[in-house]
């Protein structure tokens, strides 16, 4: 993706990469420390981990959590699902 003289601002950016359909969802957040792009993955579980490449001169990325699979116990039992449903652990539950 180009990202040209219209896209070189934060919510320029968040807007373009949205409209990309990348798979991410992109939004810019604001705290005491300024502002910052924020990208999340629309792929949960351990399969929406992300990777930024490319030309990134002068940029920093930090990965604030890795994309992982839901895991829980149930009656002892590991279970792990790639989303954050799961089904079919508990008979007669929906």
């Amino acid at each position: 993706m180009t990202i040209g003289s219209t896209d070189n601002t934060l919510n320029g950016l968040s807007a373009a990469i949205n409209a990309q359909n990348l798979g991410v969802t992109a939004s810019v957040i604001t705290d005491a420390n300024g502002a910052r792009l924020a990208l999340v993955s629309n792929t949960p579980g351990s399969a929406g981990g992300i990777t930024v490449s490319g030309n990134t001169t002068g940029l920093t990325f930090n990965l604030a959590a890795s994309g992982s699979n839901a895991s829980l116990t149930v009656d002892g039992v590991p279970v792990n699902s790639a989303s954050n449903t799961v089904a079919g652990v508990i008979p007669g539950s929906l």
